[in-house]
């Protein structure tokens, strides 16, 4: 049994992109794959619960049959490490709890997939740091193999490489730079990959950055800038891969809106002329500020056109800087998104050397 644990040094970095494609590989390889977020530090509550989008996201996908608390065994909120800094002690006994958990998935599968958190400082404060996790896996009798997801943005970030190497010591097997933008691919296919090979860090994969990983849907747009969706609310659900702005004149807005495909219009209410030329050309949604109700004949288009439209209570500039957050950092649970993402994993990461790592045969 062999267990692969994935980590990162800072969110968004496409973690839990990686351990969904690897999952879902080495299943087709014809590997039983089991799956585990060992610690969330940021669980937020649902129904008086602890929830974790990406382990639901997770036991669907890959059709887990443990329950969720045995995925996610250990969950923060940002109350409960309140009251543990104040000395509460009620409720703990949080390695034993992921010490069952993790017994239970090993004896289950061929390969288990360990999600880390949202970067390699979290858990200390329950004694369930990454290596911590590494020694719990070795004392079940499965090393854990650590894989760093580290988003590249430019040379600096070869820190980000060096500080999961010093953090992770011999636990770390190698790494994913991954969202690397076009200028510098072959920098880092070449520089940067032999740098680190002796450094010895593994490099398995260098992935490029690609639009559609960085789109956002209708509904977090919606969601982020608490507007009412006045049209084809059936659409929260659909990507959005650029941002645009309809300020200028109509005369210019037409040409302007056909050089960006799936996009969002950001414009004001009363901008009917605007909001016009961006429904004939490839738009998700509209996204009118100022609390201004468009004219009714724009909404009959949109209905008819398959294009949201929604009310946001900001200005458009404010509107604007809300909108433009949510591009990189949105979560990846989209059919389009594993799909491409599965298909750059595919083409890029070195599967045979992991397996021979891991010990398995596929």
């Amino acid at each position: 049994m062999a267990t692969l644990y994935v980590l990162s040094t800072e969110t968004y970095s496409g973690k839990t992109a990686v351990c969904v494609s690897l999952g879902l590989r080495m299943r087709d390889d014809g590997f039983d794959v089991g799956y585990m977020k060992p610690v969330n530090m940021g669980a937020v509550l649902q129904a008086g619960q602890p929830h974790d989008e990406d382990v639901v996201f997770m036991k669907d996908v890959l059709g887990l049959p443990e329950p969720l608390e045995t995925l996610a065994p250990v969950q923060l909120t940002a109350q409960r490490i309140q009251a543990l800094l104040m000395g509460e002690t009620a409720g703990s006994g949080f390695v034993d709890r992921l010490r069952q958990a993790y017994r239970t998935v090993h004896d289950q599968h061929d390969v288990v997939i360990l999600e880390g958190a949202s970067n390699l400082r979290e858990g200390y404060i329950v004694e369930l740091a990454p290596p911590d996790l590494a020694r719990i896996a070795s004392e079940a009798g499965s090393n854990a193999h650590g894989l760093a997801v580290i988003r590249y943005d430019d040379a600096r970030s070869v820190d980000h490489f060096l500080a999961a190497q010093k953090r992770l010591g011999t636990t770390l097997l190698g790494v994913v730079v991954n969202n690397v933008p076009a200028m510098h691919m072959e920098f880092c296919e070449t520089v940067l990959r032999e740098f680190l090979e002796n450094h010895g860090i593994g490099v398995f994969a260098v992935l490029p950055r690609q639009r559609i990983l960085q789109a956002t849907t209708v509904g977090e747009l919606a969601d982020g800038l608490g507007a009412e969706i006045l049209v084809r609310a059936d659409l929260r659900d659909e990507l959005v891969e650029n941002l645009m702005v309809g300020a200028m004149g109509v005369d210019q807005a037409l040409r302007y809106f056909r050089r960006r495909a799936n996009k969002a219009v950001i414009t004001g209410g009363d901008r009917s002329d605007i909001q016009s030329a961006a429904l004939e050309t490839s738009t998700k949604c509209l996204i009118l500020t100022g609390n201004l109700e468009p004219a009714g004949v724009i909404l009959s288009r949109a209905e008819e056109a398959g294009v949201a439209v929604m009310l946001a209570p900001q200005d458009t500039l404010a509107a604007i800087e809300i909108a433009e957050s949510y591009f990189g950092r949105s979560r990846f649970q989209q059919h389009a998104k594993i799909d491409a993402f599965r298909q750059l994993m595919d083409q890029r990461f070195d599967y045979a050397r992991l397996y021979q790592a891991l010990g398995l045969s596929g």
